[in-house]
């Protein structure tokens, strides 16, 4: 009994000293985990294309399990495995990680792989378009190791975008392109940035001087559920009919989820601020319609290299565009300076052209 007594002690500090000096005992010479070349067996890889075609639909279907034979650092433990991404020939320099594991088995879903590659402020791919992207595996035990990496694979994507569209098909969309009442026209779409069924956009629904009948579909087909007009003007339906508002430009916005909407006429743009045409914020200065590029503009700006505006709506204040902090126009955002002294040309873009995002340009004259 004495010694069991005394033998217990001297194992639990004997444990605790090796996991003290775990990190001297590592090899000098550890073995990377080497990374396998992707199975490509998901219906989601598209031969053709060498890429995978992901899609909304799919978000929690695994698109490939990336699988990695095991590193050997030379100490018993548990080895962390982590696949990180990048664009394809960046180093890793702007890597996100995509998923991790214990196992040397890491399963990615649809969503895992989108949300990186195609986030806004991420690795910012154009959703539809095939990108090649850089994948390896980090592999890491404890906090206070030295990881080892793995050799790099390229792969192909072709992402869903992670905002979120709405669709405005109506008899207004021949002053967009050739045909009315097309979903597919891809430059009649409100957007969602945070992909929460809340859409905004502008829209010209000019239609030559008649009433303008639209719906909206989530989806550039007839296929799904498309909404239309509710019990009243602020109300959408799933079975509703045409909505109709007069002709004219319009900030719209939609949301699926409580079926509600709202539409604002908007009759002009003006540049308002301390430059001297504005009266130190009185006055609008006019900005003019281009019914073609749908662009407001205003020339022959004078700002002095200490002036500040902002663009807005109607002659009020209730829309309004500054800058905010991370240099993005909105309607929240703070005054907009003046790059310095001189006569500009400055256009208001509310076309969000493929995704979410207002701009406004200062070209000096």
């Amino acid at each position: 009994m004495k010694n069991l007594k005394i033998f217990i002690p001297f194992l639990a500090l004997l444990f605790v000293a090796c996991a003290d000096d775990a990190k001297l005992m590592i090899s000098k010479n550890p073995t990377a985990p080497a990374l396998k070349a992707p199975s490509h067996i998901s219906k989601l890889y598209d031969s053709a294309s060498g890429a995978y075609i992901l899609s909304k639909d799919s978000a929690s279907n695994i698109v490939e399990t990336f699988k990695v034979d095991s590193a050997n650092f030379g100490v018993y433990t548990t080895v962390t495995y982590v696949l990180e991404i990048d664009k394809a020939g960046n180093n890793f320099a702007n890597f996100k990680e995509i998923t991790s594991s214990t196992t040397t088995s890491l399963p990615v879903t649809v969503a895992q792989l989108n949300n990186p590659v195609a986030s806004q402020g991420l690795l910012n791919s154009t959703p539809g378009v095939v990108s090649s992207f850089d994948v390896r595996i980090r592999a890491r035990i404890g906090t206070y190791y030295t990881p080892l990496y793995s050799n790099v694979q390229t792969i192909k994507v072709n992402p869903y975008p992670t905002f979120g569209l709405l669709y405005v098909p109506g008899d207004y969309q021949s002053a967009y392109a050739t045909g009315n009442w097309n979903p597919a026209i891809t430059n009649t779409i409100l957007y969602s940035p945070a992909n929460d069924e809340t859409y905004e956009g502008y829209l010209d629904m000019s239609n030559g001087g008649a009433a303008a009948n639209f719906k909206f579909t989530e989806y550039p087909d007839w296929n799904h559920t498309n909404y239309g007009a509710g019990a009243s003007a602020t109300l959408l339906s799933g079975t509703g009919g045409n909505i109709t508002v007069p002709s004219g430009y319009y900030k719209i916005n939609a949301n699926i989820t409580a079926l509600t909407m709202s539409t604002t006429l908007i009759t002009k743009w003006g540049i308002i601020g301390s430059l001297a045409a504005s009266n130190n914020w009185t006055n609008d200065v006019p900005m003019t319609y281009d019914a073609t590029t749908k662009l407001w503009t205003a020339t022959g700006v004078v700002l002095a290299a200490a002036d500040n505006f902002k663009i807005r709506a109607n002659g009020a204040w209730d829309i309004a565009f500054g800058v905010d902090t991370n240099g993005k126009y909105t309607t929240s955002g703070g005054n907009i300076p003046a790059p310095s002294a001189g006569t500009y040309t400055i256009t208001l873009d509310l076309r969000q052209l493929g995704k979410p995002g207002y701009y406004v340009t200062m070209v000096k004259n």
